[in-house]
């Protein structure tokens, strides 16, 4: 089945042993690589039998020209895509991530959403993939890789400033029900003083409060 690996640049100067005789790339090789935007922690998906699919692969690489910037994001898509690629081979006849079709979503959302527990993932852990998933696929369909997606969505009017609107796609795959993500960071000045003040019994100043029964 596919497997998903991540990207060590270090590992690409050290040699490769094999029957006990040291293989290493070429210099050229490994300045091409960088050179194609290559960095450490970049997935990647080789197929069953091994083989390297340049345009899946190349979707990782665009990934921060697309808004998905953060480590952990390109991390969950690529866990998302080499699911969803195992799901097809498996249970979808063995057809290629380029293949699929609204049949396959559907049947993708009856394994997922509607297995009994505990393979049963939740609505919001539905939608993450989902949104991965449209992303890729919105992605092929601009680089020319395909010409329709496998995600019905549904053409809307979103308004903006000044009265205007602008045309959004809603993909219907996504579950309307799921909860939001509510997480909100806070700068360090203000854990320390939460932790200090809130948890710990300081005053502000740094000294402890005598009159605090924490």
């Amino acid at each position: 089945m596919p497997q998903l690996y991540f990207t060590d640049i270090a590992a690409l100067r050290r040699p490769a042993i094999i029957d006990n005789v040291a293989h290493e790339l070429p210099a050229e090789a490994i300045a091409a690589a960088h050179r194609s935007g290559l960095s450490d922690g970049i997935p990647f998906i080789l197929d069953e039998d091994g083989t390297y699919d340049p345009d899946l692969n190349r979707f990782f690489r665009a990934c921060p020209t697309m808004g998905v910037r953060s480590p952990n994001s390109l991390r969950a898509y690529g866990r998302d895509l080499v699911v969803w690629m195992r799901f097809l081979s498996e249970r979808r006849q063995g057809k290629r991530i380029w293949q699929a079709d609204r049949d396959d979503i559907a049947a993708y959302h009856a394994a997922r959403r509607r297995s009994a527990p505990p393979y049963r993932i939740s609505a919001s852990s539905w939608n993450r993939a989902v949104a991965a998933l449209e992303k890729f696929y919105g992605w092929a369909l601009e680089e020319g890789l395909m010409s329709t997606s496998p995600f019905g969505a549904i053409a809307n009017w979103r308004p903006v400033r000044n009265g205007r609107v602008v045309p959004t796609r809603t993909v219907r795959a996504r579950e309307p029900g799921a909860r939001r993500g509510d997480v909100r960071f806070v700068s360090l000045d203000h854990f320390l003083a939460f932790r200090d003040v809130g948890l710990r019994g300081r005053r502000l100043d740094g000294h402890e409060d005598p009159t605090w029964n924490g």
